[in-house]
């Protein structure tokens, strides 16, 4: 698991580096911004639903939140940035 962390966490800085660099095509550029934050506002979300319930160990809402796809996506969209996504 904490591998796993690892990973996701270096795809997503690889992801910010690049845009910060202002070098991708507009396309690519706007795909990576909508995951970055549709993935952040649903484990916000989630984060708040769990506190919400009174219950700071139910791991249920996280899993409901599909991590395993944003996971997949998120190593596809590194993957082409890395590839050379530039304009």
């Amino acid at each position: 698991m904490f591998r796993e962390g690892v990973q996701v966490a270096e795809a997503v800085i690889r992801v910010r580096k690049a845009l910060a660099t202002g070098n991708l095509s507009p396309d690519l550029a706007k795909r990576c911004e909508t995951l970055l934050d549709e993935r952040a506002r649903r484990y916000c979300k989630a984060t708040l639903s769990r506190k919400r319930a009174g219950d700071l160990y139910n791991w249920k809402v996280l899993e409901a939140v599909g991590w395993q796809d944003y996971g997949k996506r998120l190593f596809a969209l590194a993957s082409e940035v890395s590839k050379g996504g530039a304009q």
